[in-house]
């Protein structure tokens, strides 16, 4: 059974890390997110392009952005999220 919380965290394809964002991995174009072939997300170039436009915009307003303190997370299997936000 696949699960979408476990996605992009099999360490035997990721690594020891695999639970680590790490947008620098050399295999981070094989990760699941956007699905594949006839499955593939019919959003996913809009996704890309907001997450990108989202990203510039926090670095013009904060060049060097860091966290403010521990993340604490809302413990669900399925869209895992920050239990807070500010």
């Amino acid at each position: 059974m696949a699960l979408l919380g476990s996605a992009n965290r099999d360490e035997r394809h990721f690594g020891h890390d695999a639970a680590q964002l790490r947008v620098d991995r050399q295999d981070a174009r094989h990760q699941v997110s956007f699905g594949a072939g006839p499955h593939h997300c019919l959003g996913a170039a809009l996704a890309r392009l907001e997450g990108r436009v989202v990203f510039e915009r926090l670095l013009d307003r904060s060049p060097r952005p860091s966290l403010a303190g521990d993340v604490t997370w809302n413990g669900r299997i399925k869209l895992r999220a920050p239990r807070h936000s500010l």
